[in-house]
C-alpha cells in the first residue's frame, strides 16, 4: 500500500499520533514550492511597464493583478503536490471540498476560483437579495449617493484615525459588479494575448522542473488568467455611487487587499481625483513580500502609514523594487503615527526585571487550505506539525504556555492543540493578552508582533526561511527583539535550537531600543496627509 500524504490539516489534526512521531516526513521541500513561484512573480513585476501601449489593459492587469497571482500560485502549489505523490508513489488524501485538488488528481477542470468562488454563496440568500433590491431602487432614484467631496471604503485602524470626521462610507456591491460585467462583456481587448503570454510563463517554469502541466491543466490556468483579466476591462466602465465629478473627489481606504477598494481606486484615480490608502500591520518593510507592491502601490495618490521610518522604507522600496519602478505614478508617502500603537505603550511597563519569564504566549498564523499565497507561506499541515512540536518544547522547558491563535483562517475557533500546552485563547484580541504574559513567541511577523513590541515585553521572532527578510530588517529588528533562526531539516520539518529559543526568551529587554524602535516605526510623524 502506498504511503498517505495528507494535506488537508482537518484531517490530519486527528492523526497527532502520526505527525509526532520521529520518523514523520512531508515528502515536498519547501524549495519545491517557493523557488518556481518566485521565478514567476518576479518575472510578473515586469508585465505593466510593457504595457503602454494598450492603457486600458494595463488597467485591467493592475486592478486583478493581485487576486488573479494568488489564485495562480495557490493553484500551482496543489500541482505541486500532485506532481510529488505522483513522482514517489504517495496516496495523496485531501479534504472532500479541497476542488483543486481533485482537479489536479482527476485532471478535470471547471471554472473555479479559490478566492472568489466560496463567497458567491453569501449573495445568495433572501436577506441578501433584498438588501440588493433595495440598493437598486435607491441608486434609480439618487438616493444613497455620496453628495460631499470625500468618502471612504474598506478602511482599516489606521485610515479611520487619518479620515476627517463625517466623511459616509460606501461599498460596491458584488451583484451589481456582476451585472456590469455582464454588460461590457465583449470589451476584450488584448486579453486573449496577454493571457497566453503569462499562461506560458507558467507553463515553462514547471516544464524545467519535470513537473510539466497537462493540456488540461494549461487550459485551466488560462482560462483563469482570461477570465480575471476580462472582468479587469469590464470593471473599468463601472459607476461609482458618487454625486458630480471624480476630479474633486477624495476616496481613503484601507490597504489595497480587497478587489472592490482596488477597483474604487482607479475609477477616481483615473478622472484625477485623490486616493489616500493606509497601511496596516507595519511589519511588511522588513521582508521580501512577494505582493506587497501590487497589493499597495498602484492607482493612489497617498500612501499613509505609521511612524517616519517606516515611512522612509516604504520610499526606498518605490525607488527600487522593480513592481515599483513599474508604477505610472509614484504616491507621496507620509507618516501620521499610529494612536491606536500609542495607547499600547501607554498601557505597557517597561521590562526591567530581572526574573525570567514564566508566562509566555505562543502566537501562530492562520491555516489556509488551499488559499496559500506562496511563496513564503508553509503548508497547513507542515506549520501544524511544527506549531504542535514547538508548543511540547516550551512546555517541557518549564513554561507556562498560551497558545494565541490567528482570528481569521480554517478552524480559527476549534480548539487544535490541547495536548501540548496549559491554554489555548481563540477570539481574544493582542491588546487583551498584553497583561496575561510576560513574553511573546511568534513564528510570522504580522500586526500582532507590533503590537507584541508595544507591550514593553520580551519578544522572539522566530524566522522560518519561507518568508524573506530583508537584511536591513533583521538589523532593526534585532536591535530590540530576538530573532532566532529556524530551518527546514531533511524530512521537510520545520526545526529550530530549543536550548537557543529558550534562552532568547529569558534574554531581557534592552528598552531604550525597544522605545526606539516604537517611535520609528509606529508612532513618529512625518508630515500629515491632506485631507481634502
Amino acid at each position: 500500500m502506498s504511503e498517505r500524504f495528507v494535506v488537508d490539516f482537518r484531517i490530519a489534526v486527528n492523526e497527532w499520533e502520526n505527525l509526532l512521531t520521529p520518523g514523520w516526513r512531508w515528502p515536498v521541500p519547501q524549495a519545491a514550492y517557493d523557488e518556481p513561484l518566485w521565478e514567476f512573480v518576479e518575472w510578473a513585476y515586469t508585465l505593466p511597464a510593457e504595457l503602454p501601449h494598450d492603457e486600458q489593459l494595463r488597467n485591467a492587469f493592475e486592478l486583478v493583478e493581485v487576486d488573479m497571482m494568488k489564485d495562480l500560485v495557490a493553484a500551482l502549489g496543489v500541482w505541486v503536490d500532485v506532481s510529488a505523490s505522483r513522482q514517489q508513489n504517495l496516496h495523496l488524501v485531501h479534504g472532500s471540498n479541497q476542488l483543486l485538488y481533485r482537479m489536479f488528481l482527476e485532471d478535470q477542470f471547471s471554472e473555479y476560483s479559490i478566492f472568489h468562488g466560496p463567497r458567491a454563496a453569501r449573495y445568495g440568500t433572501a436577506r441578501s437579495r433584498i438588501g440588493r433590491a433595495s440598493r437598486r431602487i435607491r441608486r434609480k432614484f439618487g438616493m444613497g449617493k455620496i453628495r460631499g467631496p470625500r468618502a471612504v471604503i474598506s478602511p482599516n485602524q489606521l485610515t479611520n484615525e487619518i479620515v476627517p470626521d463625517g466623511t459616509p462610507s460606501f461599498r460596491i456591491d458584488p451583484t451589481e459588479l456582476r451585472r456590469n460585467r455582464l454588460k461590457n462583456q465583449d470589451v476584450l481587448g488584448n486579453v486573449a494575448e496577454l493571457a497566453i503570454t503569462i499562461a506560458d510563463r507558467v507553463g515553462a517554469v514547471f516544464s524545467n522542473r519535470d513537473q510539466q502541466l497537462t493540456a488540461n491543466a494549461t487550459e485551466f490556468i488560462l482560462g483563469t488568467i482570461s477570465r480575471y483579466l476580462a472582468h479587469g476591462m469590464a470593471d473599468q466602465e463601472l459607476k461609482l455611487p458618487v454625486h458630480g465629478n471624480l476630479n474633486t473627489f477624495h476616496v481613503y481606504m484601507g490597504t489595497g487587499g480587497i478587489y472592490t477598494s482596488r477597483l474604487a481606486s482607479h475609477l477616481v484615480h483615473r478622472e484625477g481625483g485623490t486616493v489616500t490608502r493606509s497601511t496596516h500591520g507595519g511589519e511588511s518593510m522588513f521582508f521580501e513580500d512577494p505582493f506587497w507592491v501590487g497589493i499597495e502601490l498602484p492607482m493612489i495618490t497617498n500612501y499613509v502609514t505609521y511612524g517616519a521610518n517606516l515611512a522612509a522604507l516604504i520610499t526606498n522600496k518605490i525607488a527600487t523594487h522593480p513592481r515599483a519602478r513599474a508604477l505610472t505614478e509614484a504616491p507621496r508617502v507620509s507618516a501620521v503615527g499610529s494612536s491606536y500603537h500609542r495607547q499600547l505603550v501607554q498601557r505597557s511597563t517597561p521590562s526591567i526585571s530581572a526574573k525570567a519569564p514564566t508566562n509566555i504566549a505562543v502566537i501562530s498564523a492562520a491555516y489556509n487550505g488551499e488559499r496559500r499565497a506562496i511563496p513564503h507561506i508553509t503548508h497547513d499541515v507542515v506549520y501544524m506539525e511544527w506549531h504542535g512540536r514547538l508548543l511540547q518544547a516550551l512546555k517541557t522547558a518549564g513554561f507556562y504556555v498560551i497558545s494565541k491563535r490567528h482570528p481569521k483562517g480554517m478552524l480559527s475557533e476549534t480548539p487544535l492543540f490541547g495536548d501540548f500546552f496549559e491554554n489555548e485563547i481563540i477570539g481574544v484580541p493582542m491588546n487583551q493578552l498584553q497583561e496575561q504574559v510576560e513574553a511573546f513567541v511568534l513564528d510570522i511577523a504580522g500586526s500582532a508582533f507590533m503590537e507584541a513590541m508595544c507591550s514593553m515585553k520580551p519578544v522572539v521572532l522566530i524566522d522560518i526561511p519561507n518568508r524573506r527578510m530583508t537584511e536591513q530588517g533583521r538589523t532593526i529588528i534585532q536591535e530590540s527583539a530576538e530573532i532566532v533562526v529556524a530551518r527546514f531539516d531533511d524530512r521537510n520539518r520545520v526545526t529550530v535550537d530549543n536550548r537557543e529559543l529558550v534562552d532568547a526568551i529569558r534574554r531581557p529587554v534592552d528598552v531604550a531600543a525597544r522605545k526606539q524602535f516604537i517611535g520609528d516605526y509606529l508612532l513618529d510623524c512625518s508630515e500629515p496627509v491632506s485631507t481634502g
